[in-house]
C-alpha cells in the first residue's frame, strides 16, 4: 500500500443534492489534493469525474463514522471498495471488528488501514511544501491512461510495478 493517509473535506454544493469534496492524500511523504463533485440520491453518492463511481452508505454502530460500499470504474474495469471514515484519527477495536465483518459479508479482501500517526496533509496548500493539486490532471486524463493503469494493476506483478512507478515519480518531485 503506497497511501499513508487521507482525509476528506465535504461541503454542500449550490445545486440541489450536490456535494463538493476535496480529498487530501499523503503518499511517499508528499501531499496531493483532488477535488470532485458528487450527486446524492437516496442513500447513494455518485460522480463522473475523475472516474465514474457510486457508493452506498451502509449502517454502522460507530457514532461518528461513515461506511461506504462503492463501485469505481477505471478504464474498462470496475473495482469494489468498502471505506470506513471517521472524524477521529483512531476508532475502537469493536468498530474495526464491525468493519472487518462488513467486508467479509460482502466477500471483499481483508481491509487495509491508513496511518494517521504519519501526519495528515493540511487543507491550506500554502502551508504544505510539495503539495500537488492533481484535479486537472485526473479530470483531463484520457481513457488510454486509465487503460494503462488498469493493465499495470492486473498484470502478474502489477501492484509492485505501480509502486515502483509512483516511487520514481515521488523521488523526482522531491529532488526538484
Amino acid at each position: 500500500m503506497f497511501l499513508s493517509n487521507a482525509w476528506l473535506k465535504i461541503t454542500t454544493a449550490n445545486e440541489n443534492g450536490g456535494l463538493n469534496a476535496v480529498y487530501f492524500y499523503k503518499m511517499g511523504g508528499l501531499c496531493f489534493k483532488l477535488s470532485a463533485n458528487f450527486t446524492v440520491e437516496s442513500n447513494t453518492i455518485s460522480a463522473v469525474q475523475p472516474y465514474a463511481m457510486s457508493a452506498t452508505l451502509l449502517k454502522t454502530g460507530c457514532p461518528d463514522c461513515l461506511v461506504f460500499f462503492g463501485k469505481h470504474t477505471i478504464g474498462g474495469s470496475t473495482y469494489t471498495t468498502l471505506q470506513l471514515m471517521s472524524r477521529r484519527s483512531m476508532v475502537t477495536n469493536a468498530e474495526l471488528d464491525e468493519f472487518k465483518k462488513q467486508a467479509e459479508c460482502l466477500n471483499l479482501y481483508s481491509p487495509a488501514f491508513l496511518e494517521p500517526e504519519k501526519g495528515l496533509c493540511s487543507d491550506d496548500l500554502t502551508q504544505e511544501i510539495g503539495t500537488t493539486d492533481v484535479t486537472n490532471v485526473m479530470n483531463g486524463m484520457a481513457s488510454e491512461a486509465f487503460e494503462k493503469f488498469n493493465t499495470i494493476i492486473n498484470s502478474e506483478n502489477g501492484v509492485q510495478t505501480l509502486i515502483k512507478i509512483i516511487s520514481s515519480g515521488i523521488d523526482t518531485l522531491k529532488n526538484n
